[in-house]
């Protein structure tokens, strides 16, 4: 009778532990990623001594930073700095740090800038 209990208990015990596990794991996954900032402008000058680049939309310019962790794609194809030049329009994703410059993880070097727009 007594063994009948314990394991009866074990069991039950065994699948309340392994119920609560399963649910901290898909409360571990909801958890959205943090929402990067998006760039989408020309570039105006670039600094490849200090991998960065100055880009301006409309009147007000922005200095995106990037180094050897940021993907940096041509047209949606893999790229490297080389590619930055001036005139060209770029989508950058990263975030704005303390300096107010945008750490960039993402570069896609885009056609270069319409005139008259």
């Amino acid at each position: 009778m007594r063994r009948r209990f314990f394991s009866r208990f074990s069991l039950i015990l065994g699948l309340v532990l392994a119920v609560s596990l399963v649910q901290g794991q898909e409360k571990e996954k909801k958890i959205p990623s943090p929402k990067q900032d998006r760039v989408n402008a020309v570039i105006h000058s670039v600094d490849k001594g200090n991998s960065s680049f100055i880009v301006r939309r409309g009147t007000q310019d922005m200095t995106v930073v990037y180094d050897s962790h940021t993907t940096i794609t041509y047209l949606n194809k893999p790229s490297n700095a080389d590619e930055l030049k001036e005139g060209r329009r770029v989508i950058c994703r990263g975030s704005v740090n303390g300096k107010k410059q945008l750490e960039a993880s993402q570069i896609d070097i885009r056609e270069a800038a319409k005139e008259g727009k």
